[in-house]
């Protein structure tokens, strides 16, 4: 009689597991033997260690097969019992798992042994690849098996997801055309001559597989912690609500960000130079030096400087460094918490597009991604949490934003009270970083074509969040009024912009005599604007190619390799050494680090993609195209949001001409977003296709929301809305009253108390008072008061090369230099021969030497804590101011 359609699937099974021992078998015996002797012939001991085992597997695989072939009755007694066993969801699930692990280990090992260089152990690597490509076979064709006897091989279950499986063909279709013609073009790849910074801090394989296990972990603990919670409670008002669970996930997510980068150290960085006698201390640098100074001057009564770059992040500073203590420490202890917020804000923004499995899978990769930007301080150009910049900052409000956003719009009518939020995050924002405007444009725009059979409700709404923008910013622009007689936000720094903007540099950059800076930087304004419209088509060239860099920045965020060919060889010796091996095996082949060095992307890119890459980027492309096309399938236009604001930010990027590195940070997320929601997807489908139903549960066809359907207006909530806009307008209001109420440091007149001081002091201090007295009457001759900030000990010749510091230029004698922080903010170069005992950050001090042309050099620093306590110039410099 004929045989059942399982029994058929029985013999094929095992007949092609007989093929692929046999083809393992003849490859392991065909592999060159010692001194290039190869066949059968010649079989080490150790080959046939290793062919014993896989020739017992295939005659048993061979007797089992003709028996299936050969006796129908001994056939269907096996499927029988093979199909019981699969019936058991238990017995199952755990073959199933079994399986994929396996399968998975296999191929992690065919890629190790690619990577391995020493001869020794790749002899070793190359007779186990026959086993190792055989697990890989048999762990495919047992899944395909096991869920072809459990429920046959249709397919009809995916129907619910036709529509976002079509829309990802789509977008994928869409992103390998604009691959394929900026490979070509060379668009993004291909570096510009100015603002060209290397792609953001990358994510490994092995992490999306770890985080990937996390959250796999994590939701089925999480189940069953609720299943067991809500069995315990016989009463369904003390179940554990939704937002209940979403609270708790975000604490813990929020815990675990705080807990890993907190454990990572901190290190030399461009903006956190190596540490340096007196007090071996990491000081902030460049940008970081700057946002801090600011702050400083508003510790110590001054207010800040006019045209503040930063003044919501310098604020912050200020009041961590005023609670805590100064230093760079007590700002990481609080920006580290505040910064951890961003993984349980990815979690909600994830979780409101897709599902809690792609917020928990996303919120993961971004904590593991941190810690790689921490790791490769010093390494690669980077911006990370212990580090004073307002990158991270600017990207904690981008998120919030977007959360906000897509809540608002999913409810436009119920969540009327969003906008007005929006407005001052927004506001608050760009007192951070001023380019976040550019967000907003684009924003109402998807807002209108959501809500676009609701006119009258996106016009109340839009004016609810320009409302609340101006609201909050009201107390800054008061300020700055007051100050200037203009209305001014913030000062965008736009000297360096003009200069990138230009194609071949400007003419006539040198400052004119009595020119002031308005003039001075109108003047480049015009010559700049003068220039793009002479050349028109460079400029649209640059523009464009920085945007799509950008883009191009933001893929290669994700893995780009799945291993990467290790910087050292393994030595036979580490065979007998295994905490050695393993140790080099986690170093050079899983460190972010070899990682990073291995590739080409980080340290001097000339635009070509590496053969490593290719397959990986592929993947991620799929994987993000998933995750637009399910984000698309339930939400329409809402789903593309964090999109629209990543470009217009993007653009924005592309328009002072730069790109990449730090300049993408806020808005890179938006990449690692997409994969995070595919590569769930994904596993919905895996999960879907082995358990035979719709997973998650909860998805079933025709769920999506339509966007643009017309929903209740609720009544707005006037009286939470004064609430909120009060909160927001006396969160601004503190900074220019914080410039108020703090008291002077410093007597107004600086200047003469620290003569005064100076010379009530010379006895003491062995000057010769009418010297000193002589001395201050010198033209170029000051005394200045002040905050001895990030004293810095240098040998001759040593110093800090890169960067517009003169206290940190490298010279050729031996000095201390140190920024000096008060009524007149200076650079100060003390002559030492050796480095001071005593000299801590932030002391108050009194400085005494000649005005240079572009710092102090100093004769003599008193600690004004300890008058006696002298630093003079070694060897002594004469009293007298002349030119150097």
């Amino acid at each position: 009689m004929p045989l059942s359609r399982s029994a058929n699937l029985i013999r094929w099974y095992f007949s092609l597991a007989l093929v692929e021992g046999l083809a393992a078998l003849t490859w392991l015996l065909l592999i060159p033997g010692e001194g290039g002797r190869g066949g059968v012939l010649h079989l080490s001991t150790s080959r046939l260690v290793l062919v014993a085992p896989l020739t017992v597997a295939v005659l048993g695989l061979a007797w089992l097969s003709f028996s299936l072939w050969r006796n129908p009755a001994f056939s269907e007694k096996w499927t029988q019992r093979i199909s019981q066993s699969a019936a058991k969801a238990r017995l199952y699930w755990t073959v199933i798992t079994l399986a994929t692990l396996a399968g998975i280990v296999a191929l992690g090992l065919l890629g190790f042994g690619r990577s391995i260089t020493d001869p020794f152990m790749a002899a070793y690597i190359l007779r186990l690849t026959p086993y190792v490509s055989w697990v890989v076979l048999l762990s495919f064709q047992t899944l395909l098996a096991m869920r072809a006897l459990r429920y046959g091989w249709s397919l009809a279950v995916f129907q619910p997801y036709r529509k976002a499986l079509l829309s990802g063909l789509l977008v994928l279709g869409i992103l390998l055309l604009l691959s394929v013609i900026l490979l070509w073009t060379g668009a993004g790849l291909k570096p510009d001559a100015v603002g060209w910074g290397a792609p953001g801090v990358p994510l490994l394989a092995s992490q999306v597989f770890l985080a990937l296990a996390i959250s796999l972990a994590g939701l089925a603990l999480g189940g069953i912690s609720l299943g067991v919670w809500n069995g315990l409670r016989d009463r369904p008002s003390l179940r554990l609500p939704a937002p209940a669970m979403d609270a708790v996930i975000c604490l813990l997510l929020w815990m675990g960000a705080v807990w890993r980068w907190s454990a990572e150290p901190l290190k030399t960085s461009y903006f956190a130079p190596n540490p340096t006698p007196p007090n071996q201390e990491y000081y902030p640098f460049s940008d970081a030096a700057v946002y801090d100074l600011s702050a400083q001057k508003l510790l110590m009564g001054i207010g800040f400087e006019q045209g503040v770059l930063r003044p919501a992040y310098s604020a912050y500073i200020a009041l961590a460094q005023g609670v805590s203590g100064i230093g760079l420490n007590s700002v990481i202890a609080w920006q580290v918490p505040l910064l951890a917020f961003i993984p349980p804000l990815l979690y909600l923004l994830a979780k409101a597009l897709h599902h809690r499995f792609a917020g928990l899978l996303l919120s993961v990769l971004v904590i593991f991604r941190e810690s790689n930007s921490l790791a490769l301080a010093g390494i690669a150009d980077v911006s990370n949490a212990k580090m004073i910049m307002s990158d991270l900052p600017t990207t904690l409000f981008a998120i919030l934003f977007s959360l906000l956003l897509i809540l608002w719009l999913q409810k436009p009518g119920e969540r009327r009270i969003y906008p007005l939020l929006m407005g001052g995050v927004l506001a608050i924002g760009m007192l951070i970083r001023i380019q976040v405007i550019l967000i907003l444009p684009v924003v109402l725009l998807c807002a209108w074509l959501v809500m676009r059979r609701q006119t009258g409700l996106w016009l109340k709404s839009v004016l609810v969040l320009l409302a609340g923008m101006v609201l909050t910013f009201s107390p800054w622009l008061w300020r700055n009024w007051q100050l200037t007689g203009k209305n001014l936000i913030a000062d965008s720094q736009p000297t360096g912009a003009i200069f990138r903007f230009s194609s071949f540099g400007l003419e006539d950059s040198a400052r004119l005599p009595g020119e002031t800076d308005e003039e001075f930087l109108s003047r480049m304004r015009a010559s700049a604007f003068n220039e793009v419209l002479s050349q028109p088509l460079d400029t649209t060239g640059f523009i464009s190619a920085h945007f799509w860099h950008n883009q191009v920045a933001t893929l290669l965020a994700l893995p780009d390799a799945f291993l990467v060919r290790p910087a050292q060889e393994f030595s036979a010796a580490d065979l007998a050494r295994w905490n050695s091996l393993w140790s080099n095996l986690r170093e050079q082949c899983c460190s972010v680090e070899t990682y990073v060095r291995g590739l080409p992307y980080w340290l001097g890119w000339d635009g070509r993609l590496a053969r490593a890459s290719w397959l990986p980027l592929l993947a991620s492309l799929l994987l993000v195209s998933v995750g637009i096309g399910a984000a698309w399938e339930r939400w329409r236009f809402i789903s593309l949001l964090p999109l629209f604001v990543a470009a217009s930010y993007s653009l924005g990027n592309a328009l002072g001409r730069i790109s990449g590195w730090r300049y993408n940070l806020p808005v890179d997320w938006v990449g690692m977003l997409y994969y995070a929601i595919g590569l769930a997807q994904v596993c919905f489908w895996i999960a879907t296709y082995f358990e035979n139903r719709v997973i998650p549960r909860t998805w079933q066809s025709g769920m999506a929301v339509p966007s643009n359907a017309e929903q209740a207006e609720r009544p707005f909530p006037w009286k939470r809305a004064t609430l909120v806009g009060l909160a927001f307008f006396l969160l601004v209001a503190s900074l220019p009253l914080a410039e108020r109420l703090i008291p002077a440091r410093y007597p107004l007149d600086a200047m003469q108390f620290a003569q005064n001081l100076l010379l009530s002091e010379a006895g003491a201090q062995g000057l010769d008072p009418d010297a000193l007295q002589r001395f201050l009457g010198e033209e170029n001759a000051v005394a200045l008061v002040g905050r001895g900030m990030y004293p810095r000990y240098y040998r001759a010749s040593d110093g800090i090369p890169h960067g517009n510091w003169p206290s940190y230029l490298p010279q050729d004698y031996p000095r201390l230099g140190f920024i000096l922080v008060g009524p007149e903010a200076e650079s100060v170069i003390l002559p030492v021969e050796g480095p001071p005992d005593r000299f801590p950050n932030a002391a108050d001090v009194l400085v005494l030497g000649c005005k240079r042309e572009k710092y102090i050099e100093a004769r003599l620093v008193t600690l004004l804590s300890d008058p006696k306590a002298v630093i003079s110039a070694s060897p002594p410099r004469s009293w007298s101011c002349t030119p150097p």
